[in-house]
């Protein structure tokens, strides 16, 4: 749980830093409509993820409430041409932010039973 935290944050922080030198014109910045909100929300929701990442059960904590935030905004974008006023909804942002809260609600209210099993197969290897 603690590697979905710091994957998720450190991908999201990177996509935020990057969305700020995209150029003001091109197929990527057209597809994905950066903005400074946008920046900021990917950056600041980097920010928590890794902030999150210190225990098991605060990175459950962290995906659940992320990926709630993250559904919020897919789901008002696919309504709007725009999220609160403030970014602009196009389909490949709608797209992202439907994996992140797929990924991070998968991540937070989904038992994984994924250690149990690497250390069992380890045992039965020894």
């Amino acid at each position: 749980m603690k590697k979905h935290a710091v994957c998720l944050g450190g991908l999201s922080l990177v996509w935020g830093i990057i969305g700020f030198f995209l150029p003001a014109s091109g197929m990527v910045t057209e597809a994905v409509a950066p903005s400074l909100w946008s920046n900021l929300l990917y950056v600041l929701t980097g920010i928590a993820w890794l902030a999150t990442s210190s225990s098991e059960e605060m990175s459950k904590m962290g995906a659940r409430v992320l990926g709630v935030v993250y559904a919020l905004l897919a789901v008002v974008g696919l309504f709007t041409d725009n999220v609160f006023g403030v970014m602009q909804a196009t389909l490949t942002n709608e797209i992202i932010m439907g994996v992140l809260a797929l990924v991070s609600l998968c991540a937070g209210f989904c038992k994984c039973e994924c250690n149990a099993t690497s250390s069992s197969n380890k045992d039965e290897q020894a």
